[in-house]
């Protein structure tokens, strides 16, 4: 997420905050700059973040549509 955070970083923000307080199981694959700022939102939740190279945005879309190959055993991302 880019350090202005605008209305749609606000929404996940938001999401995400909402879910963990309603108990959800919840899973935040982010990029390493965020880490610690979704384990303040979501107490509960497993944050990971992912590979260094998603900090570009032409590695992270490139990673998101191999399937996030790399990730963590429990991603949605991991094939």
């Amino acid at each position: 997420m880019p350090a202005d955070r605008g209305a749609l970083g606000r929404y996940v923000d938001g999401l995400i905050g909402a879910l963990d307080a309603a108990g959800a199981d919840l899973a935040v694959v982010c990029q390493r700059a965020d880490e610690e700022r979704y384990e303040r939102l979501a107490r509960g939740a497993r944050v990971v973040a992912g590979p260094t190279a998603l900090s570009h945005r032409s590695a992270r879309l490139a990673w998101e549509q191999s399937g996030g190959r790399g990730g963590p055993p429990w991603s949605p991302f991991t094939t």
